[in-house]
């Protein structure tokens, strides 16, 4: 099965329903069970900061961070990620100036992954496979 590493931008469009065709298509892709969707746990962390920012379109805070949380634990197509000790080898050798950044493009393994669904240069400039349009 397919596995993606889901950055926050991409969370956070699939929470506002606005994602690019093609991420948007992993998204259902995986929704159909053909695919798994990781969430760092940095991601998940940027996001809810994100949240309380004000910075997405969602009404009441403390609901959707409920509900956020809710829907990753309960979706099949969604694993919780965490940063292991290899990942953390991985994070010296980065050139990405940003922490969340980096932390989730050093969770990626060549291995295990297809590519990160994210819009971010900084990361895609590494030569780790990125999927946005």
């Amino acid at each position: 099965m397919d596995k993606y590493i889901v950055d926050t931008i991409a969370l956070a469009r699939y929470l506002e329903n606005n994602l690019p065709p093609k991420v948007n298509e992993i998204f259902e892709i995986a929704e159909n069970g053909k695919a798994q969707l990781l969430i760092p746990e940095i991601v998940l962390g940027e996001l809810i900061y994100i949240l309380r920012k004000g910075r997405l379109d969602i009404p009441d805070i403390s609901i959707a961070e409920e509900q956020i949380l809710q829907e990753i634990e309960i979706a099949s197509y969604f694993d919780f990620i965490s940063t292991d000790f290899g990942a953390w080898k991985r994070f010296l050798k980065l050139d990405i100036p940003e922490l969340h950044d980096r932390m989730v493009a050093a969770v990626f393994s060549t291995e295990s992954h297809i590519a990160i669904l994210t819009n971010d240069e900084k990361i895609s400039d590494t030569g780790i496979p990125c999927i946005w349009k």
